[in-house]
């Protein structure tokens, strides 16, 4: 998998995302795979819980991903066309985010449950918490 970029304007989030989905790409997360724990991705993005915990969220809002309760995240059986970044999956509901004050990051992110919410009903599937 590959590192992040310290002097990319992408947050976090994303960068760890589009990380995972070239993995995936890739083979090297074939599908029907564990993917790393969320120690284990923390420590290799040198990233906290919840960065990882949102960037795991968008690859199973996209139907990429999805979690067994106690067991881990893996990747799905059947998967959508891969595009090249999470972004171009999702488009302009997560493009909103850019870096900014916390305030403005949560805000953005409340915005963005509601462009989710339409995304999974679009889908016909149900991930959020």
């Amino acid at each position: 998998m590959r590192s992040l970029d310290p002097d990319s304007h992408k947050p976090l989030n994303l960068q760890i995302a589009d990380a995972i989905l070239g993995a995936v790409r890739a083979g090297e997360f074939p599908r029907g795979a564990k993917i790393p724990s969320h120690a284990e991705l923390q420590v290799h993005f040198a990233a906290a819980r919840g960065t990882v915990d949102r960037a795991l969220q968008l690859l199973k809002l996209a139907n990429i991903l999805f979690s067994r309760q106690g067991s881990g995240v893996y990747v799905r059986h059947s998967l959508p066309e891969l595009p090249a970044s999470v972004a171009d999956l999702l488009g302009p509901a997560i493009a909103t985010v850019t870096p900014g004050t916390q305030e403005d990051v949560a805000a953005r992110l409340d915005r963005m449950e509601g462009q989710l919410a339409r995304i999974e009903q679009a889908l016909g599937v149900k991930v959020s918490q």
